[in-house]
């Protein structure tokens, strides 16, 4: 089953494999789709974390710095840089960010938007460490203020209006009813179909 999503037919008539970006809202479950998309497919999974853990370990510094320089317009468009590159040079991955489906590809790339329902995404977001405590109406204004800010500074820094606007993505799941597994066959029906008529 795997070569029905690995590859797909482009207008020359050459096949190719996909790269597929994923983004989404907070709560909904992105990174846990990336990991099974990744392992089911034999593919590479990339991710700003993996990208930081890498630097730091080459310059040997904490990774903790890393983060830190996040609010550095500049360190952020090297990290672009880096996960452009990495798409324009290979063609087996899954590139989890918020960015990706925004970078150059040289590659059939299928961009994947997971969304959730507030209320849900605040209590998937409650059950991590960093966010005991909190009640669930601050998870849900903590994650629409997070999504505001990111729209805002995509905006300022990338000139991008809406990062999030249904109309840049191939597939859009809603994980609101569904667990990591319902989802994961979902995204993997809707993309068999995509690439089926991709490659019609």
């Amino acid at each position: 089953m795997v070569e029905i999503f690995q590859f797909a037919k482009t207008r020359k008539g050459v096949f190719k494999m996909a790269i597929i970006r994923i983004t989404g809202l907070p709560g909904a479950g992105k990174s846990t789709l990336a990991e099974k998309i990744a392992e089911h497919l034999h593919y590479d999974l990339h991710t700003i974390g993996r990208i930081f853990e890498a630097r730091a370990a080459k310059d040997n510094l904490p990774i903790g710095d890393y983060y830190e320089r996040l609010n550095d317009p500049e360190f952020e468009k090297e990290i672009d840089n880096l996960q452009e590159e990495l798409m324009l040079s290979r063609d087996d991955l899954v590139v989890d960010g918020r960015m990706a489906p925004w970078l150059k590809c040289g590659f059939l790339a299928v961009n994947v938007k997971i969304v959730v329902e507030p209320d849900e995404g605040a209590q998937r977001l409650l059950r991590r460490p960093e966010n005991a405590g909190r009640t669930v109406a601050e998870m849900m204004d903590l994650a629409a203020r997070r999504v505001a800010t990111e729209r805002e500074h995509y905006r300022d820094i990338h000139g991008i209006a809406d990062h999030l606007a249904d109309r840049n993505f191939d597939i859009i799941l809603d994980t609101t009813h569904k667990d990591a597994e319902g989802t994961f066959r979902e995204f993997l029906e809707s993309f068999q179909m995509l690439i089926q008529k991709r490659s019609g």
